[in-house]
């Protein structure tokens, strides 16, 4: 039995994000996500996709000749948020459960993605 209940993702997936399986994890379901989830709470002046933001990050690895797996890492880093969403900095920082519950599902991520962030504890949040 999986813990929690799960969402209907864009691909069509019943997702548990409290029990995620690396085979239920969906690139496309990723991206079409974070294209949707407006970066800062959506307090800009115009709006900024978590999607946009991870592609600056990847081509700013790119631009510093990082490797691919640090690139594809930088890509990933908020990947987490399109099947939990994300919270404001003040407010996560106070929510160790969530915080657990992020950490767990952003590892599935990385290691379906070959992405291993023991060496690269700056990819951490």
């Amino acid at each position: 039995m999986r813990k929690g209940t799960c969402i209907n993702t864009y691909s069509g997936v019943e997702f548990y994000p409290l029990n995620p399986r690396e085979d239920e994890i969906k690139i496309e379901d990723i991206a079409h996500a974070l294209s949707l989830v407006c970066r800062g709470n959506g307090h800009v002046k115009y709006f900024f996709s978590v999607a946009q933001h991870s592609i600056n990050c990847y081509l700013e690895a790119k631009s510093r000749s990082y490797s691919r797996e640090i690139q594809l890492g930088c890509l990933l880093h908020d990947a987490s948020e399109a099947y939990l969403s994300d919270i404001t900095r003040p407010v996560k920082k106070e929510l160790s459960e969530y915080l657990a519950i992020e950490k767990k599902l952003q590892g599935e991520i990385y290691k379906k993605y070959n992405i291993n962030i023991e060496k690269k504890k700056f990819l951490v949040k």
